[in-house]
């Protein structure tokens, strides 16, 4: 039995309305319904992909950070100098 013919089966409304009543509204409430029950899977779906396009920018960022790393292991004593002189502003001696 439907909601809607329970309720009007409560009501004391006669069956053949219950059934007409239930004619109307099941096509009015079944779209809200079926994008309730979807909303789960859909929000599930859309967190796995944020969480794929999270972890694809990290792995990017960490590649990219050893690059780095390795390029500044690989100029030796020259490393620390050519760190800090990148945090510093350009002063109008040095251009």
């Amino acid at each position: 039995m439907s909601p809607v013919t329970a309720l009007s089966s409560r009501l004391g409304a006669p069956r053949r309305v219950g059934a007409a009543l239930g004619a109307v509204v099941a096509p009015l409430v079944a779209p809200a319904v079926e994008r309730v029950r979807a909303w789960p899977v859909e929000s599930q779906l859309g967190a796995r992909r944020n969480a794929m396009v999270a972890g694809t920018a990290l792995a990017a960022r960490r590649a990219e950070r050893e690059d780095v790393e390795a390029f500044l292991a690989s100029r030796g004593a020259d490393a620390p100098d050519a760190v800090a002189s990148t945090d510093e502003a350009p002063s109008a001696a040095r251009l």
